[in-house]
Parts: C-alpha cells; sequence; structure tokens
C-alpha cells in the first residue's frame, strides 16, 4: 500500500516539487519508507514509498523513461509479471531485476493505455506522457477496485491522489460535504458513482482510466468483465480441482513479500482455507503465524476450538489476541476515526490490535479472508435455475431436502429468478430532503444483469466493495501492514460468477465447492460449520451496558447533525422497541458513526481528521470550510 499524488495545471502554468509536499504530508501514513516527487512542465507527480514486494527494495519511484518524458508513480502489485515481461516487443532486461512498476512503465511505453488491459493484480497508477503535443495525465485503477484512486478537476487544474485528504491539502481544493454521498450512506444503498464525502471530489472507478490534457478529457476501461459466461456440463469433482487451482495460485501470487507474511484468522470457511493453502509456502523452521481474536467473558464468540484443530494438522503459530475490552466505542473520544468517511466497523478495536501485532512480529503483509460472502453470495434463485435448466430429478431432491428440513423460507427464494432479488432498497428512516437526494439513482450496476446471479455479481464488482478495501486499507496502512485479499482475485472471481448455483448451496449447505476442494486440507469440524460466529454479544455490551451514556448524547435530537438526514422520530420509535430489528441497530449504528466523524473534524489538528501536516475548521452545519497547509520536507 503506497501512496500516489498528482498536480496537473491546465493553464499551462509550471508547478514545482514543492506544490507536492502538502499533499505528501498528508498522505504520511502510506510512505513509512520515505517518499519523493517529480515535475515535469505543468505536471508533478508523487510516490510514498511502502514496500512490500522484494523487488521493490531499492526503488524510489516515480519512475522516468530515459529522457523523461514519460513519468509513473504505482500503488499496487503486478500478478503477472512472468507474462507481462514476455510479452513486451524489447526485453527491458532481466525480470529478477525489475520491479512491478518498471514492467508496467514498460508496457506503457509500448502498449499505451491498452497495457492496463494485460495487467493482473491491484493497482492504481498515476503517469504523465509528455510524448504528445500538450502531454497528458494518465490516471488508472484496476478492474476490482482494490487500489484507490481520488480525481479533483476543475477548469485549470486537476489534483490527484490516493485518499481525499492528499487533495484537500492542495491550497486551491476546499472541503465541501457532498450531500448525495451522505444520503447514500444513511440509506445504507449502493455506492453505485464515483462521488466521494467531498464535493468535487471523485473516486476514480473501479477497472476504469482517465487521459485528462489541455484539450479535454477522455474516459477508457481498464478490464470488463465477462458476465455472460456460463460454466456447463462439468463435474462436481473437476469444478472442485479448477476451484482449488485458482484459490491455491491466489494465495501464492500474495505470498511474494521480503519476509514470510501472516494470516489474520478466524475458524470459518473465509480465512481458514487461506491459512491452510499459505502453510503450503512457507519454510519447515519459519511456521506460519496466525492472529486469531478470543473471547474469555464471550464464549459464543471465541472460536479457538476451531484454530487449535486447524493447528493440530498444519505447522501454524496461533497468536491469541484477547478482545472481551475491545467493544464498539471503547476509550470514547480515542476511537479510529476515518479522515475521509463517516464510515465505521464497530469492531475497530480487533483489527488494530491484530494489524499492531502484526507489525510488532516483523510481518509488513497481512493476508485476510475477507470478501467470502461476496464470491459464495447471491444463492437465491437456486430452484429457478435448477427448473430452467430441466433438471427435473436434481430439483425433486431438493425439494424433499427443504421439506424434512422445513427450510420453506430458502425454498421460496429459491424459486424466485436472481434477477427479482435484492430491489431497490426502501429507507423509511431517512428524512424527505435527504430522499429527495437519492431520488432517480439507478440500482446496482446495470451490466450485472446479464451475470448468472446478478446479486452476486453486483457485490463483487460494485464500487462499494473496493472501496470497503480502501477504508480498511487506511487502518492497516498507519500500523506499518499492508492487507492482502486471496479471495479478492479476478480469476478466481471470473470462475465464480460463471459456475453453477447448485455449487454455492446445496440441499441447505452453503459453499458445497469450497468443502469439496478443501477436504484433505482442513479438519471436519471446520467444514461441517454452517454458521458463522457472530459477535453481536461484544456490540450490544458495548453500545447498551459500557457506552450508553456516549450513545445517548451522540443521539441528542437537540445536537446531533445526524438529524439533518435521519428522522427523529424514526429512531425514538426504534430505541423504544424490546428488540430492535437489525437494519435498525444498522441505521442506529450509523448515526453514532456520523456524530463521531462530525465531531473529529472540529479540531484544530490535522491528527484529528483529514491526515498530517494540516489543520482545518468547521462550520456548524456540519461542512468542513477550509484548510490551511504547512510545508512538510519530504
Amino acid at each position: 500500500m503506497s501512496g500516489l499524488c498528482a498536480i496537473l495545471r491546465l493553464d499551462g502554468g509550471r508547478v514545482g516539487v514543492t506544490d507536492l509536499e502538502p499533499l505528501l504530508a498528508a498522505l504520511d501514513h502510506r510512505g513509512p519508507d520515505g517518499s519523493r516527487g517529480r515535475v515535469s512542465g505543468p505536471c508533478a507527480i508523487g510516490h510514498l514509498h511502502f514496500r512490500t514486494t522484494p523487488e521493490e527494495a531499492s526503488e524510489n519511484q516515480p519512475l522516468a523513461t530515459v529522457g523523461g518524458r514519460v513519468i509513473l508513480a504505482f500503488d499496487g502489485r503486478l500478478d503477472n509479471r512472468g507474462d507481462v515481461w514476455r510479452a513486451l516487443p524489447r526485453s527491458p532486461g532481466p525480470l529478477d531485476s525489475l520491479s512491478d512498476a518498471r514492467l508496467v512503465l514498460e508496457a506503457f511505453r509500448f502498449w499505451g493505455t491498452g497495457a492496463f488491459s494485460r495487467l493482473l493484480g491491484p493497482f492504481a497508477v498515476v503517469l504523465w506522457d509528455e510524448r504528445g503535443e500538450t502531454g497528458e495525465l494518465v490516471l488508472a485503477r484496476d478492474g476490482l477496485g482494490s487500489r484507490p484512486l481520488k480525481v479533483f478537476r476543475n477548469r485549470n487544474l486537476v489534483v490527484a491522489a490516493s485518499e481525499e485528504a492528499g487533495i484537500l491539502a492542495h491550497h486551491q481544493v476546499t472541503a465541501e460535504l457532498c450531500e448525495e454521498r451522505v444520503a447514500t450512506f444513511f440509506s445504507l444503498g449502493p455506492l453505485v458513482d464515483g462521488k466521494t464525502f467531498f464535493e468535487g471530489i471523485e473516486d476514480l472507478l473501479p477497472g476504469r482510466g482517465l487521459k485528462i490534457s489541455r484539450e479535454g478529457s477522455h474516459e477508457f476501461r481498464c478490464w470488463t468483465p465477462n458476465l455472460r459466461s456460463r460454466i456447463r456440463g462439468r463435474r462436481d469433482e473437476d469444478l472442485a480441482d479448477e476451484f482449488r487451482a485458482l484459490l491455491t495460485a491466489s494465495v501464492l501470487r500474495r505470498m511474494r513479500a521480503p519476509e514470510q507474511p501472516a494470516v489474520m484468522m478466524s475458524g470459518g470457511l473465509d480465512s481458514t482455507p487461506v491459512a491452510a493453502l499459505a502453510c503450503r509456502q512457507v519454510r519447515a523452521e519459519a511456521p506460519l503465524r496466525t492472529f486469531t481474536w478470543v473471547f474469555d467473558e464471550h464464549p459464543e464468540c471465541d472460536e479457538r476450538f476451531y484454530v487449535e484443530a486447524l493447528s493440530r494438522r498444519l505447522p501454524l503459530e496461533a497468536c491469541y489476541l484477547p478482545c472481551d475490552d475491545a467493544w464498539p466505542l471503547a476509550g470514547g473520544e480515542a476511537w479510529p476515526v476515518h479522515p475521509a468517511t463517516p464510515e465505521q466497523n464497530p469492531y475497530r478495536l480487533f483489527h488494530e490490535r491484530t494489524y499492531r501485532s502484526a507489525a510488532q512480529s516483523g510481518h509488513r503483509v497481512l493476508l485476510s479472508g475477507m470478501t467470502g460472502d461476496q464470491l459464495y453470495g447471491g444463492t437465491d434463485g437456486w430452484a429457478y435455475d435448477l427448473l430452467a435448466e430441466g433438471r427435473w430429478r436434481d430439483l425433486g431432491q431438493e425439494i424433499a431436502h427443504h421439506r424434512r428440513a422445513a427450510s420453506f423460507g430458502s425454498l421460496v427464494r429459491g424459486f424466485l429468478p436472481a434477477w427479482i432479488h435484492r430491489q431497490s432498497p426502501r429507507a423509511p428512516w431517512l428524512k424527505p430532503s435527504a430522499a429527495a437526494h437519492l431520488a432517480g439513482r439507478r440500482y446496482g450496476l446495470p451490466e450485472a444483469r446479464h451475470a448468472r446471479r446478478p446479486h452476486q455479481a453486483r457485490s463483487l464488482l460494485d464500487p462499494m466493495n473496493g472501496h470497503g478495501l480502501a477504508v480498511e486499507a487506511y487502518y492497516a496502512g498507519r500500523c506499518g501492514v499492508e492487507l492482502r485479499y486471496p479471495l479478492r482475485d479476478r480469476h478466481l472471481v471470473e470462475f465464480m460468477l460463471g459456475i453453477p448455483t447448485e455449487e454455492l448451496y446445496r440441499q441447505g449447505t452453503r459453499r458445497p465447492i469450497l468443502r469439496r476442494a478443501l477436504a484433505e486440507e482442513l479438519p471436519g469440524v471446520i467444514l461441517e460449520r454452517q454458521e458463522k460466529t457472530s459477535f453481536a454479544p461484544v456490540f450490544f455490551k458495548g453500545l447498551m451496558q459500557k457506552e450508553s451514556g456516549w450513545v445517548h448524547e451522540l443521539l441528542n435530537e437537540s445536537t446531533g447533525v445526524w438529524t439533518q438526514y435521519v428522522r427523529p422520530d424514526w429512531v425514538r420509535s426504534v430505541r423504544k422497541v424490546a428488540s430492535i430489528p437489525e437494519v435498525a441497530w444498522v441505521v442506529l449504528w450509523f448515526c453514532l458513526s456520523f456524530e463521531i466523524w462530525h465531531r473529529s473534524c472540529k479540531g484544530d489538528s490535522l491528527s484529528g481528521c483529514l491526515g498530517k501536516g494540516m489543520a482545518r475548521r468547521i462550520r456548524s452545519g456540519g461542512i468542513l470550510e477550509d484548510s490551511m497547509r504547512e510545508s512538510v520536507g519530504t
């Protein structure tokens, strides 16, 4: 997780390296190994170094071609290095002497923006190409949006950065709250466009690229998923073998690091396969280290039983992190806040302990099983699929099973076509003024309707997924750790979008393809798990007991900024109910999160909200007004 930033003056004026200093300072947490900037006429590009692959050990980006006509800053990892290197018309040197960034720069020299469709892996690129008459700034992201890239544009200026804080550090950018994005946040709706919480700052969409010059801008595609692909006529055993091969390759690609990675592991079916396959890549004298949250006061949340079962089978060094005291909002005003979004994970302190423990143990890279729900999702409509394919015998067996198990809800959902599920959400808690911002908005990716399972495709490919990982990367990066997601692999995603639904759900069992593929790697107690562990007891302990006073203060209708978007009468009514519905708890948590974020932006120091090296004020309506900058040397 490195950092990128760029400034382009469209009026033809020159920029200097000093113009980059506030941007680099605001993104300081992304560059534990230093930072550097390069300037070429009207464009300046900066890079913050966080070296997590062996090939970039001595590299100092931004890189430039001979003569300096093309300058590149790269954040990410190239998983098909050999393929790209072999395809280059002229060899730039031995493969083991080239970093990922250098390979991308050479690829762009030969193929232009067509190079990005050849790249496999997470990446964001900022590039200045001066070979044309006026020169152009090129921005690009990978198809799954695994690396963030934000953009601000007006008639005379373009500012791009890995995070909003970098853009807000520029003296010509003001921080005005985007009311439409806030309304989307409170609606619990999907993030289907590039809006951020700051007006005028856009998130470059996953799989997209942008070319900007004085003559205008042009958008291009870096990758377009094939959502019409269907895998048919394959035996269960063959599909399981292919799945295992794809997941093994994905884990192996993410093990490329200067030191051995660790794994953030629970006892479930997302992270344990990652740990099991990673164990095959480690040295016998250095067992794989895993980090697991444990609970003595809440045994129903504890997963040591499963971790110990796996440890008896594999060479693991299991590290247990006690988290009974890490309930939501623990620590009061010290609760961690992201500078650019009010979105909060109620179990933030669980993650913080993992990242710090991994860093203290000498790990810069941490593998995670997150995104499994998206990868294996969209199982509604399984019976409809069998019916459409004329597989009457299989359908009869499924119906008989669900009748015996009294799973009538699953049976009914199974007969509904997949495109019926997950229609546009209703949000009766929104105030009319907030709901008005969402009028006419489309729901989900239009192209997802062509997928076998539209909900699965939307969940995997909508911007919200990559956005969530980018938010988590901020917290991990502050601790000096890069997160990697083997389940977030393009080849694996394409495969899972095309397989029959029965490989994801069969006779009441979810993920049958995974259970078959890992049957020889995982112990039976894990393979037989049907439900995930819930941390609800810790959640309610925090909000209803330990932090109830602060919760009451934050939900105060007379001072709460959340009341501009959410109906106070709705909040009052649900708080009086003995058994609050799950969606109501989510809305209440979002109100709390927004209020905490708003308060954190009221301080006079940059560390409070918008990054290191700035200060800002906030007016009473909750809109960030302006920022004072100080130059920080690189």
